[in-house]
């Protein structure tokens, strides 16, 4: 994944060996280029954007006939959905915030059984999960933590990666909201005499 220099990715993992020095918890960054394919949202774009284009060219001189308006909104509609495809940030002028937080939620409940972050000894498997396409962050702990924090506890890191993203630092913001779940974690949970590493540093795709 380009969005992630070589270096910030030895950065992040670097971040995460560091936390994990001092506790328990096992932390897994993942980034992922989107939580969903957000099919009605280019339904929904390219009939909007057919609908406005043929509208258009049916106000010139000789093109104001239903059918020309039709042939043209049909053409639009396969036009438009390539060039939604194409492009992120127009598709998603089309998706609602209500299906964003649905499936990236989703999403960072599918990755976290998928990759085995529930399989740790102590249950203390801790997913920070990234979706660009959404631009939104979900952090996701297993029973062992999060029978023991209270809700909001994750809210800091949440808005620290969420604003490097935004920032386009998305390494820097990834390794500040890593040590920001040291200081939540290493009090609560101190690393164990016997700990081993059990899950991967980070995560690239899906």
């Amino acid at each position: 994944m380009d969005f992630l220099t070589d270096e910030e990715q030895q950065q992040i993992r670097a971040a995460v060996q560091q936390v994990e020095t001092v506790t328990s918890g096992e932390i897994v960054p993942m980034v992922v280029p989107c939580s969903y394919t957000y099919a009605q949202a280019e339904a929904r774009g390219s009939m909007a954007l057919s609908t406005m284009a043929a509208l258009l060219l049916t106000l010139l001189p000789g093109w104001g006939h239903v059918w020309v308006f039709l042939t043209l909104q049909l053409a639009g509609l396969v036009l438009f959905r390539e060039v939604l495809r194409r492009l992120p940030r127009v598709k998603r002028l089309f998706v609602r915030q209500s299906e964003i937080d649905e499936e990236v939620e989703e999403g960072a409940l599918k990755a976290f059984y998928r990759h085995g972050l529930y399989k740790t000894r102590d249950e203390t498997g801790i997913l920070i999960y990234v979706s660009l396409f959404e631009r939104r962050v979900w952090v996701l702990a297993d029973r062992g933590i999060d029978s023991r924090v209270e809700a909001g506890t994750w809210d800091g890191v949440v808005r620290t990666i969420a604003q490097g993203l935004a920032d386009k630092t998305p390494g820097q913001a990834i390794c500040a909201g890593i040590i920001q779940c040291k200081e939540i974690l290493a009090a609560r949970f101190p690393v164990r005499p016997d700990d081993a590493n059990e899950l991967q540093d980070l995560i690239l795709g899906d």
